[in-house]
């Protein structure tokens, strides 16, 4: 097979998570203009509200919804749909959350029996309490969804930032101790899922503690971390020898403070180099 030539296109390919309140959504949408338009693909229930976005950046927000009736159709449509081309404004695609898409494709799985067909299950045949519970083959089956959709939307939506949203989780074996990152389904995509893009964001709280005229006060600030917490990933794509210059970000009420530092620390020497 001959081999093309590859130019590259500056595109920012990045994954953020957090637990859920710590500002990951605003942080997402909150980008500076040489992001343009956004498609924000709301998979958590609620998240089509943008109830978390700022007032300012709404106007460049195209929501679309996932009927979630069959989350294996949903998942190849976002993948490979050429949204440059339905959008032509929109530069920066956004999936909130692919931690509650990750968990609809395995109950479907589960349910429709898609891997194996006897399950041990919960409350009631014929009743919503009814469930069944998946196995290691609905996980497995889980496991390869997964590891096409990221595939796939990398692929297929080459001029496109692409930023993903997902909750975080621990979990812990005897074999390789604890590791913390985002949740998806199962420890292996816990460090797979992460290894397909260039920037990993965890998004935490930080306490702090004034005291004025004798009254102890406490403020909780949001912080962007790129760099690793004991077992937690996180990282920056840095493309320069200078290391990790912003390693954690408070982010202000309006955390485009981040994006700005990073086009400053590597946005724009990139584009100097190649220029």
């Amino acid at each position: 097979m001959p081999l093309n030539e590859h130019v590259p296109i500056r595109r920012e390919l990045m994954l953020l998570y957090g637990v859920a309140g710590v500002g990951k959504t605003r942080l997402a949408t909150s980008l500076p203009e040489r992001f343009g338009d956004i498609l924000y693909v709301a998979v958590d229930e609620g998240s089509e509200n943008l109830d978390s976005v700022l007032e300012k950046y709404r106007s460049r927000i195209t929501v679309i919804k996932p009927n979630m009736q069959n989350p294996l159709v949903d998942a190849g449509e976002i993948a490979t749909t050429d949204w440059a081309k339905k959008y032509p404004k929109v530069k920066t695609l956004v999936i909130d959350t692919f931690t509650n898409l990750s968990w609809r494709v395995l109950n479907f799985i589960t349910e429709k029996g898609l891997a194996q067909a006897n399950h041990k299950s919960i409350g009631v045949p014929g009743t919503s309490s009814f469930a069944s519970l998946p196995d290691k083959g609905d996980f497995g089956a889980t496991h390869g969804v997964i590891r096409n959709f990221i595939t796939q939307l990398i692929a297929q939506q080459p001029t496109l930032n692409i930023i993903v949203l997902c909750h975080e989780d621990v979990v812990t074996d005897d074999a390789t101790g604890t590791i913390g990152g985002p949740a998806t389904v199962g420890r292996a995509m816990m460090t797979w899922v992460p290894a397909r893009f260039g920037s990993v964001i965890r998004v935490t709280t930080k306490v702090e503690n004034s005291i004025e005229k004798g009254v102890l006060s406490q403020k909780t600030r949001y912080v962007a971390n790129t760099v690793p917490q004991g077992a937690w990933i996180s990282r920056i794509n840095e493309n320069n020898e200078k290391g990790n210059p912003m390693p954690q970000t408070v982010l202000d009420v309006n955390p485009i403070n981040f994006w700005n530092l990073y086009d400053a620390n590597f946005y724009k020497e990139a584009v100097n180099v190649t220029e």
